[in-house]
């Protein structure tokens, strides 16, 4: 079975994309490999795509957010969606970032999406200081009132 998880709670598509085989990851997703996977390991329920952001693999994350199975807006153990995990990640550049963003909400991230704690994109955005990011939200119909 393409899509078991090991001992470890990861499928081999996991194993791929922390390896950053794209060749790989692109065969595995050919094969009906499971894109909305979410790995076991600490408890965390991150997807693919939230993994993909997490390594800073722009390739797989691309060939992630093509797949015509993929899930936008599910969220890890903590109730974030990849939209929200890229808002919160430091380790991007601004321009890198935006990219991500604007590619995940043309395919249909909800840019109001409210995780457990109460927090939308818009309000991750502000907590983060970024007025790119808060105008890339309002310019997709983030909701300015829930704050």
């Amino acid at each position: 079975d393409i899509n078991e998880l090991d001992a470890n709670g990861y499928s081999i598509l996991h194993y791929a994309i922390l390896k950053e085989d794209l060749d790989t990851t692109q065969l595995l997703i050919s094969l009906g490999a499971d894109v909305n996977f979410k790995e076991n390991k600490n408890g965390r329920g991150n997807s693919a795509l939230d993994i993909s952001i997490c390594i800073r693999n722009k390739e797989i994350f691309e060939v992630l957010l093509n797949s015509q199975n993929i899930l936008l807006n599910e969220t890890n153990e903590w109730g974030v969606t990849p939209l929200m995990t890229i808002i919160d990640i430091d380790s991007y550049r601004m321009e890198d970032k935006l990219e991500i963003m604007e590619s995940l909400i043309d395919r249909g991230s909800d840019v109001n999406f409210i995780d457990i704690f109460g927090h939308s994109p818009l309000t991750c955005a502000i907590q983060k200081r970024s007025l790119s990011m808060v105008r890339l939200l309002i310019e997709h119909g983030a909701n300015v009132n829930y704050i």
